[in-house]
């Protein structure tokens, strides 16, 4: 049983080789380390009274209109205005119609940004300006570059010290590529 108001997050969670560097990374910087996998958001966390299985056909129905893709984080910025973002350099145009897509239906209630949407992962949260331009100049000598693909949108259910739970991973869709030569 669902409590009443379930807060919950729809991520893509990749997978990539150099998970180990990011992890470290976040270890110093990011107060969600350990709470959560390096994560893109694709809907920020929302609490809500729908319950897991209505949350999962909405999400279910966008991914299966939608093909896997390929992914590509490297750049190292700040955004909204304490974080520290590797952001999305392939793969940015399908992030972004994802994340418009699943604003949609059940879960247009739940938007409450009005700022644009830029695809990243977070990477850190440090308040203090000097200390936050300090770390994003050590991360950035560090050339950091991720490749994935996006093939599974991750629904996580977080709870009130902030871990998340995994609660589906929704395969996107099957699409076939007819490009002959």
């Amino acid at each position: 049983m669902v409590d009443e108001m379930t807060t919950r997050a729809i991520l893509i969670q990749p997978e990539f080789a150099n998970m180990e560097e990011v992890e470290q990374l976040r270890s110093l910087y990011d107060p969600l380390y350990g709470k959560t996998a390096p994560h893109i958001t694709l809907v920020f966390p929302f609490s809500s009274g729908l319950s897991d299985d209505e949350v999962l056909l909405h999400v279910a129905g966008i991914a299966s209109k939608n093909c896997g893709f390929d992914l590509k984080l490297k750049g190292i910025s700040s955004g909204n205005p304490d974080y520290i973002l590797l952001n999305v350099s392939e793969g940015h145009e399908q992030v972004i119609d994802l994340h418009k897509q699943l604003y949609t239906g059940i879960l247009k209630p739940t938007q409450t940004t009005s700022s644009q949407y830029v695809p990243h992962m977070t990477l850190g949260r440090i308040p203090d300006r000097k200390s936050r331009e300090e770390a994003i100049r050590e991360i950035g000598r560090l050339d950091l570059s991720i490749e994935s693909v996006a093939d599974y949108i991750v629904i996580e259910r977080i709870d009130a010290d902030e871990f998340g739970e995994i609660v589906a991973k929704v395969k996107l869709g099957a699409c076939l590529d007819f490009n002959i030569d």
